[in-house]
């Protein structure tokens, strides 16, 4: 059994290496709104057919264009779209590769900074998750000497409301100290396991009350099961699931 499982795991990475995603069809271009959604989705496409899709996705931290793609470029794309079907003002849109304040530019003068909310040992689990073996939430993975493990944690409802409330105040507190004003910041929200859509939506009421949101206009959450969207403008806030 671990013979095949390594064979797998040297299959998939050779693979993977074949793989090339090109940041400059991106970076710093003037798109329509409309275009970048269409360009992205191009991409995404040729991403998730590619044979070694899942082991590309976790092993991300090791492949830049890859990490940029998925955690900029796609939740960019998410936001976009969320503007779209809620009749917002969506226009033109300019993604910026680099470490220059604003990761892209909505409608020639809107800065947008991305970021990813996510526990800190979830690069454990996909570690596991790429060599095949059991692996339960981020909570309960260690690494020790180069030997990983992974054991089930009990949680409840309020252990897991809290717990992606503190992951995302983390990022924020980080992303924003070098901003005194930011129109929009959108985070990818990296779940620990699967969220009810009313703890969801408890963990963004939280998040409507941080005193450092007050320089934002307003922030767009979206994870593999939900989209959320907080205005602070004018000091009005509504959330829209």
């Amino acid at each position: 059994m671990g013979g095949r499982l390594a064979r797998r795991y040297t299959n998939e990475r050779t693979t993977i290496m074949e793989l090339t995603i090109s940041l400059q069809e991106f970076d710093n271009i003037n798109f329509t709104a409309s275009d970048f959604i269409e360009k992205v989705d191009a991409e995404f496409k040729k991403i998730r057919c590619h044979k070694g899709y899942g082991y590309l996705v976790r092993e991300r931290g090791k492949h830049k264009e890859i990490k940029k793609f998925i955690e900029e470029i796609l939740p960019l794309q998410k936001y976009l779209q969320f503007l779209y079907r809620n009749g917002m003002r969506a226009e033109t849109i300019k993604w910026q590769n680099g470490s220059q304040k604003g990761d892209a530019i909505l409608n020639t003068d809107e800065i947008i900074e991305i970021t990813v909310a996510e526990h800190k040992k979830e690069y454990i689990v996909r570690e596991r998750e790429n060599k095949g073996e059991p692996t339960f939430c981020a909570e309960g993975a260690s690494k020790k000497n180069g030997v990983t493990e992974s054991i089930p944690v009990e949680k409840g409802p309020e252990d897991c409301i809290n717990a992606h409330t503190k992951m995302i105040e983390d990022v924020i507190n980080k992303k924003l100290k070098k901003y005194d004003k930011i129109n929009s910041l959108v985070i990818y929200l990296n779940q620990d396991g699967l969220l009810e859509k009313e703890e969801f939506n408890t963990v963004v009421k939280n998040i409507q009350s941080f005193d450092s949101l007050k320089i934002i206009d307003n922030v767009f959450i979206c994870s593999f099961q939900y989209e959320a969207f907080v205005d602070f403008k004018k000091n009005t806030r509504k959330m829209l699931c």
